[in-house]
């Protein structure tokens, strides 16, 4: 199957760090983290280590389709209080990593929707609190949403190093399925052994 050939690259961005997910349709993605300094390193010093960074990796995987997590809407970074500097890198991060792509001659370049991507890899949209079963800690929604993305790279055999690996994981996933629709069902927790 000619499709299967195919590989996709995965980028979660964050204001800090950035998760890496790349590998052919069907098989097991490849994962890793860039991280880019402390909370007190200069966004512009962040922000072109993600430029570098990006640039190198690229130059040597030469991907069908790079996958970028989309940036919230401004509207929406403000309401929930993500700070100017964050929603800045957040930004900038994306428009960085769909240059260099472009620059790099990728063919596809798709902005995801995060509700998007967790609700095809985890089967959920959004998330409540909840309690983590482990520990008995409260987590926010947004902690949780990142729980149940770890423990589906788990279910399926995919080791993560943190939450942006397992971001980054499930944006590969979902680009996987854009390529190729008959992989989407085998995200589904029913089905998540058969990816790995």
């Amino acid at each position: 199957m000619a499709d299967a050939l195919l590989t996709v690259a995965a980028f979660d961005v964050s204001s800090r760090s950035t998760g890496v997910a790349s590998g052919r349709i069907g098989e097991r993605p490849t994962t890793l983290v860039w991280k880019f300094g402390d909370k007190d390193a200069p966004r512009r010093e962040r922000l072109g280590k993600l430029f570098v960074k990006t640039s190198e990796f690229l130059k040597f995987v030469k991907p069908d389709l790079v996958v970028i997590e989309a940036p919230l809407d401004p509207a929406v970074s403000a309401r929930i209080g993500t700070n100017a500097d964050v929603a800045f890198a957040l930004i900038g991060g994306a428009i960085i990593v769909e240059t260099v792509a472009h620059l790099r001659g990728a063919p596809r370049i798709q902005l995801a929707n995060v509700q998007d991507v967790r609700r095809h890899f985890t089967g959920q949209r959004t998330f409540s609190k909840a309690i983590d079963p482990s520990t008995g800690k409260k987590l926010s929604s947004r902690d949780a949403a990142k729980a149940a993305t770890i423990a589906m790279c788990r279910l399926q055999g995919w080791e993560v190093e943190n939450d942006d690996a397992a971001d980054a994981a499930a944006l590969w996933s979902w680009g996987c399925a854009s390529l190729n629709p008959r992989l989407a069902p085998m995200t589904t927790p029913l089905f998540g052994r058969q990816a790995a």
